[in-house]
C-alpha cells in the first residue's frame, strides 16, 4: 500500500513540473511572437456629460436693496361734504350800515357774540428811555426823578433804570393809568426786575396798585418794598380801601435778576404771587392773598414804582427789563 501512495505522489509532481514547462514554453513563444507590452498610452477624451443632479438646497435671504424713488403725486381726491354752518354774528340785525353810529347801534343790541377780544395782553421791552416808547404802558417822573438807559445782556436785552433825585421822595413809576383796571379775575402781571439799591428811605411798588407817589396804596395786590441801609424786603400786599393783608416777605439779592408773577384766580376771590430767579426756579411763593379790591371804585394800575425819600445823591433804585399785563377772561369787547 505504502508503495502505490509513493508512486502517485512521484506521478503527480512529474505532471506539474511538465504543466509549468509547458506554460512557461508557450508564453515565451507569445512574447516572441507578439513582442514585449508597450508603456501606458495618453488618457483617452472625456466621455459625454452624466444627467443633472437634484437641486441643492436654498441659500439664505440676501440684505434688501434701497428704497427705490417716490412715485408721481396721485390726482386729488373729491372735495369732502361740506362743515356745519357757523354762527350768525349778525343774527337778526338787517339794514344798511353806514358810518359808525350805525355800527354802534348794531353792535350794542348784539347779544350772541360769545367772545369778542380774549385775551387781553399788553407788553413792554424796555427799549427806550422816553416816556412815549414804553406804551401801552406810560412813564411818569416823581419829584425830579428820572429813568435811564442800561447797557442790554444777552439774555436781558433792553434794560430801563428808574433812579430818584436829590429832593425828596424823587423817583419814577412805569404803570398804567391808575384808574384803568377793576380786578375781576383772570388778571395776570409779569415783571422782570433787579433790586439796585438798599439805602434807608427807599420805597417799591410792584404789581397792582393805585398810589402814584411812594406813599402806601389804597387798594393793592403788590409787593411792596422797603429797605433798612443794607437790603431790601418785599411785602405782599393786598388791600381794599381797609386794613392791609400782608404775608411773609422776600428778600431779594442785590443786583440780581428775578421775575415776579402776580395772578389773580378765575373769580378774583384769592391771589398769589410767585418769585422767579433767572433760571426760572420759584425761589418764592406767596400765601393766598384774599382781600382783593374788587368792589365798585378801587381801581388799580399795573406796572413798577421805586420812590427815595431822603435828598441823597441821585442813584438806581430799580432796573426794569420785562413787563406784561393779561386779562384772561372772554371781556363783551
Amino acid at each position: 500500500m505504502d508503495t502505490i501512495v509513493i508512486n502517485i505522489t512521484e506521478v503527480v509532481e512529474q505532471i506539474s513540473a511538465n504543466v509549468s514547462e509547458t506554460s512557461t514554453e508557450v508564453t515565451r513563444e507569445i512574447k516572441e511572437a507578439t513582442g514585449f507590452e508597450g508603456p501606458q498610452g495618453p488618457q483617452g477624451p472625456a466621455g459625454p456629460q452624466g444627467p443633472q443632479g437634484p437641486a441643492g438646497l436654498a441659500g439664505a435671504d440676501g440684505a434688501p436693496g434701497q428704497d427705490g424713488a417716490q412715485g408721481p403725486r396721485g390726482e386729488v381726491g373729491p372735495q369732502g361734504p361740506a362743515g356745519p354752518a357757523g354762527i350768525n354774528a349778525w343774527g337778526s340785525i338787517t339794514g344798511a350800515i353806514t358810518n359808525q353810529s350805525d355800527l354802534a347801534a348794531a353792535l350794542a343790541g348784539k347779544t350772541n357774540i360769545p367772545t369778542r377780544k380774549t385775551p387781553l395782553v399788553l407788553e413792554t421791552d424796555c427799549y427806550s428811555p422816553n416816556a412815549s416808547s414804553l406804551a401801552p404802558f406810560f412813564g411818569v417822573a416823581q419829584s425830579s426823578g428820572i429813568i435811564t438807559q442800561i447797557n442790554g445782556e444777552i439774555e436781558h436785552p433792553g434794560i430801563i433804570s428808574l433812579r430818584d433825585s436829590t429832593t425828596a421822595n424823587g423817583g419814577y413809576r412805569i404803570t398804567t393809568d391808575p384808574l384803568s383796571l377793576l380786578i375781576a379775575g383772570g388778571e395776570k402781571l409779569v415783571v422782570t426786575f433787579q433790586v439796585r439799591n438798599a439805602r434807608s428811605g427807599i420805597r417799591i411798588h410792584i404789581g397792582f396798585f393805585d398810589s402814584t407817589t411812594n406813599a402806601d396804596p389804597t387798594d393793592c395786590i403788590c409787593l411792596v418794598g422797603t429797605a433798612n441801609g443794607s437790603a431790601v424786603t418785599l411785602t405782599p400786599r393786598a388791600r381794599a380801601n381797609n386794613t392791609a393783608q400782608d404775608v411773609t416777605a422776600f428778600t431779594p439779592a442785590l443786583n440780581t435778576w428775578y421775575t415776579a408773577v402776580f395772578e389773580v384766580n378765575a373769580n378774583a376771590s384769592a391771589a398769589s404771587i410767585i418769585i422767579y430767579n433767572d433760571a426760572g426756579t420759584a425761589v418764592f411763593t406767596s400765601e393766598t392773598l384774599t382781600n382783593l379790591p374788587t368792589a365798585a371804585g378801587r381801581h388799580t394800575a399795573g406796572g413798577i414804582a421805586a420812590f427815595e425819600s431822603s435828598t441823597d445823591a441821585a442813584a438806581d433804585i430799580v432796573w426794569l427789563d420785562y413787563l406784561r399785563l393779561e386779562i384772561n377772561r372772554t371781556l363783551v369787547r
